[in-house]
Order: C-alpha cells, then sequence, then structure tokens
C-alpha cells in the first residue's frame, strides 16, 4: 500500500530525526560539563578550546600537572639579589663614581649594595644559581611548557615599582625562556597576567605556545590613558 509505505518512511525519518538530535543534545551536556570545571571559561573560549583539539576524547588527553621544586624560596631570592647587586655595580661602577646623583634611588641602592658585596658571597650566590637550575631541570623535563601566574596581584597603578618579583626570579635565575600575556582584569580594571616558561634554547617552541594561548585567551584591554 503505497500509503501505508509513506507513512512507515516518515515514522523511520522522524525516529532517525529524533535520534540524531537525543546525540547532539548528550553531546553537548558532555561537553558542557568537562568546560565547566573550568571557572571562568566563557562561550568564546569554550568554542576556540574545542575548535582547537577538534574532539572531545582529544581534549581529554590533554594533561595539566602542577609540580613542586624542593627549594627553599627566600634563599633563591637572597642569591638573585646578590648577584643582580654585583653585576650592576660592574657594569656601572664607572659612571656611578661620576654621576651618582643621576641614579634613581632603587638603582643606585642596588649598586652600592653591589660594590660592598664580598666576593666569597657572590660565588655562593652562583652555586645556589647552578643547584637549583639542575633541580628545575630534573623536575620539568617531560612537560613542554609551564603555565604561572606572573604576579600575585594586578598590574600597579603607576610606574613606580613594576610589582612583585618573586614570581620571576626562578626563570630569571635558571636562564629559561619567558613570554607573560595578559589574561583578564582585575577589580580595579587593570590587567591580570600569566607566564609561559619554556626550556633552554627552546624559544620557538615557546612562541608557538604563546601564540595558541593568546588567541584562545583573546583578552580584551582598555585603552592605556597615560600622559606623556
Amino acid at each position: 500500500d503505497p500509503a501505508l509505505r509513506l507513512l512507515q518512511r516518515l515514522r523511520d525519518e522522524a525516529h532517525r530525526f529524533a535520534n540524531s538530535f537525543n546525540a547532539q543534545l548528550r553531546s553537548k551536556r558532555i561537553r558542557d560539563s568537562v568546560l565547566d570545571e573550568f571557572a571562568g571559561l566563557g562561550p568564546k573560549r569554550r568554542e576556540k578550546i574545542l575548535r582547537h583539539f577538534k574532539s572531545l576524547p582529544k581534549l581529554k588527553k590533554a594533561s595539566v600537572e602542577e609540580i613542586q621544586i624542593d627549594f627553599d624560596s627566600q634563599t633563591l631570592l637572597a642569591a638573585h639579589q646578590t648577584i643582580m647587586s654585583v653585576e650592576a655595580a660592574v657594569v656601572h661602577k664607572q659612571d656611578f663614581k661620576k654621576q651618582a646623583n643621576l641614579y634613581s634611588p632603587f638603582i643606585k641602592d642596588v649598586i652600592e649594595r653591589g660594590l660592598l658585596t664580598p666576593s666569597i658571597a657572590y660565588i655562593q650566590a652562583q652555586r645556589i644559581r647552578r643547584i637549583f637550575r639542575q633541580k628545575l631541570a630534573d623536575a620539568t623535563s617531560k612537560y613542554d611548557i609551564l603555565l604561572t601566574t606572573a604576579t600575585d596581584a594586578g598590574a600597579p597603578k603607576d610606574l613606580e615599582t613594576t610589582g612583585n618579583p618573586s614570581y620571576q626570579v626562578p626563570w630569571t635565575m635558571a636562564g629559561l625562556p619567558v613570554i607573560s600575556l595578559p589574561c583578564g582584569l582585575d577589580q580595579n580594571g587593570l590587567p591580570l597576567g600569566i607566564q609561559i616558561v619554556g626550556h633552554l634554547y627552546s624559544e620557538a617552541t615557546l612562541l608557538s605556545y604563546a601564540k595558541w594561548c593568546e588567541s584562545i585567551l583573546d583578552t580584551q584591554l582598555p585603552e592605556a590613558d597615560m600622559e606623556i
């Protein structure tokens, strides 16, 4: 009966559409439930992440792990201060003798501290640097990149300081390439940043990851209102 066959085809097509629609809804619910685990992840960034990984299984294979390095941070910061002061004093010694009044109070203090630092303290600081560099290399060898915060607060409101340097010192002491990217705004409308840390002599790889992160973050910063 042609009428009966038509009804059967309509029924089958309705079932196919319903099954396909339900499958899409299940896939979307699973996808959204996975991405809901990340606070602050908006629809645009979700879309970009999924477009990059192409499928949910591939997204699930991407891993992020926290690492810890058995090293005293205050010891590292003190060693960094010693190295920075001594090397600044070596570079500026001659000019500082002639025109100390032209240096800012902060830089003047750094140079003076370096001039008074004994050589044994500088040698010990370099030894601490070598030990830390090796421990860091051992702890991070299996990772492509490291992701850290750039500082513990938003950008300073003035130019008196660049903020807390504690989050940059480890990479400076290890001599590793680092890129900082804006990732949002604080309550004052000033930028917050993340750091992407690469391996020694791996700048090309680091730039590649940074480009991808920048496209995913897509942080919109307000125009700076600065008087020059």
